[in-house]
């Protein structure tokens, strides 16, 4: 989160920069601010989302090959009979 953060001051700093170069108002600013501050936190939580659903798949994996394979089991028992 830190480097997020960090990232986050930066931008902040230089939209403020670029939009006062303009002679823009700090309510333009603000604004501006706002909205890509919304953004950001739309794509963080998709990003988090993803991530969470990728290793959440890779952490199940070995444990639905077992189901899998203990389901074959029975049918392998079964045909050798």
């Amino acid at each position: 989160m830190i480097p997020v953060t960090l990232g986050n001051i930066l931008l902040t700093g230089m939209v403020y920069l670029l939009l006062s170069s303009f002679g823009l108002s700090n309510l333009i600013f603000l604004i501006t601010i706002g909205v890509l501050n919304w953004v950001m936190l739309y794509g963080f939580v998709r990003l988090v989302k993803r991530a969470t659903s990728a290793s959440t798949r890779h952490a199940q994996a070995p444990a639905l090959r077992a189901q899998r394979q203990a389901k074959q089991v029975p049918q392998l028992v079964k045909g050798a009979s």
